[in-house]
């Protein structure tokens, strides 16, 4: 999972790097006295003699903090309780975190090159393995079966202009926090800022989250795939590049276009960074699995998801239990077992928070009920579909069976 970190990683601390070296080369000149105080004399007469040397030492010192500050984020990321552990560091021992930057910088640097790739070979074996050269041929693929929608490209460019101004700030507030463990000699002080950086970086964290919710309601609250689809597409084209963006909620759109190979196309290079997004990634595998009837890899992946372990305590356990149930439901739903899927079908409609889970589990009722011949409940639950289905396929094939219900109803009055 590290590696898909390693991009990230590896351009924080090279632009650490040059932020060090310039700030060596504005602030050298005048700190002579400084050093002074703090170095021997050889070392003072060195540094001058060998500007360039120094100034590369500031840029290491630099990229050395900015070094363990993302190692203690992604321990934090990692374990719930590894806040704890680095307070307790930074109360006890303050310099070992110093220590440990300058120590891990050269092996980052290895792993984070090694990592990235890594990443690009695995990609390109996986887009190979799908029948595609790059991710750009998912939008090909999409154009060849459905409409790619342009008025839902000045959304897709602001909610990524939001985007990446939230970027731009986290990108700042790494700065900041590296001149204040530089420069501020109050330890209360540094506490008090690396507290707050946390929270901040964090709150960020969920506001980027929120600049792809106008995106993500054109499915789950319009019920409209093409729609989300079309603005997902928007908002992961550059001019000179193309990466996909949100590959569940895209390979999503596509299963409720009735497009599963296309779905699983998306998701050959889905990053699986991290335990929540690896059950995410499952639980979509496993509905494209369904639609495909392929019951070896359906089984295969409620066996992956049930190994997944959410550092979440009592919610954690909770999602993944609610996804491997929903992933049992397909394998049920495969070899027939309608009593236990009509009951989980209708639990799902009662808890359903947006109205694209609520079509879902009324066609699936409705389907069953009119294969059990129980039609008055099979139309019920259809005319539901048609109601809010939208542009969701489960609409024509929800009309489909109500027309038969109809000609069973006007056959039985004959």
């Amino acid at each position: 999972m590290w590696k898909y970190y390693s991009k990230n990683h590896l351009s924080i601390i090279s632009v650490a790097f040059v932020i060090g070296v310039v700030v060596m080369a504005f602030t050298f000149g005048d700190s002579q006295e400084l050093y002074a105080e703090i170095f021997p004399s050889e070392m003072v007469e060195f540094m001058y003699s060998n500007v360039l040397i120094t100034y590369s030492l500031g840029g290491v010192s630099l990229a050395s903090l900015a070094n363990a500050i993302l190692l203690i984020q992604y321990i934090m990321q990692k374990w719930a309780f590894g806040i704890f552990i680095i307070m307790m560091v930074l109360i006890l021992t303050p310099d070992v975190i110093s220590v440990v930057g300058v120590i891990t910088l050269v092996p980052c640097v290895i792993f984070s090159i090694y990592g990235i790739f890594s990443l690009n070979k695995s990609n390109k074996e996986a887009l190979a393995k799908e029948g595609m050269k790059s991710e750009k041929d998912i939008v090909d693929l999409y154009k060849e079966n459905h409409n790619l929608l342009e008025e839902y490209q000045s959304m897709a460019f602001q909610c990524r202009k939001n985007a990446q101004k939230i970027s731009a700030i986290y990108a700042l507030g790494l700065v900041a926090i590296i001149f204040v463990l530089l420069f501020m000699n109050n330890f209360l002080l540094i506490m008090l800022a690396i507290l707050f950086f946390t929270y901040a970086f964090n709150y960020l964290a969920r506001y980027k989250m929120s600049c792809f919710l106008p995106i993500t309601s054109l499915l789950y609250e319009k019920c409209d795939p093409e729609a989300c689809a079309s603005a997902i597409i928007y908002y992961s084209t550059n001019k000179r590049s193309f990466k996909l963006t949100n590959q569940t909620l895209f390979a999503q759109c596509l299963i409720y276009l009735d497009d599963a190979q296309t779905a699983k196309k998306a998701l050959a290079t889905y990053p699986l960074k991290d335990e929540a997004s690896t059950l995410s990634y499952y639980s979509i595998m496993a509905y494209i699995y369904y639609i495909l009837k392929d019951e070896q890899n359906l089984i295969a992946c409620k066996e992956k998801a049930s190994k997944v372990r959410l550092n979440m305590g009592a919610v954690g356990v909770n999602i993944q239990s609610q996804d491997i149930a929903a992933i049992q439901n397909k394998i049920d739903l495969i070899n027939g077992d309608f009593n236990t899927c009509r009951k989980y079908y209708l639990q799902a409609f009662q808890r359903a928070q947006f109205p694209f889970q609520k079509v879902d589990a009324a066609y699936y009722i409705g389907l069953i009920s009119f294969v059990e011949e129980d039609y008055v409940v099979a139309q019920t639950y259809l005319e539901k579909v048609v109601q809010t289905g939208n542009k969701m396929h489960f609409v024509n094939k929800a009309e489909h069976y109500l027309s038969k219900i109809s000609e069973i109803n006007i056959q039985e009055e004959s």
